[in-house]
């Protein structure tokens, strides 16, 4: 199988040797910040869409904005 990224191409191939470890967030909490707003902008940064330092900045920025209306 042919990933267009080479990220997902090393995460595939890792994967399938069994060389991956498991889930890494096994407590998560199931908050609206992770589909909301980290996986539009991590997204845009992994398409080449945004840079990292504005994927970090609109990440806390939105967690941050989660937090205080609680």
């Amino acid at each position: 199988m042919k990933m267009k990224d080479a990220l997902s191409q090393v995460v595939f191939k890792y994967s399938k040797e069994n060389k991956t470890i498991g889930w890494a967030f096994p407590a998560y909490t199931g908050t609206s910040w992770d589909p909301n707003t980290f996986q539009p902008n991590l997204q845009k940064y992994l398409s080449g869409k945004q840079s990292w330092t504005t994927t970090v900045n609109n990440s806390i920025k939105g967690w941050n904005e989660q937090q205080a209306s609680k």
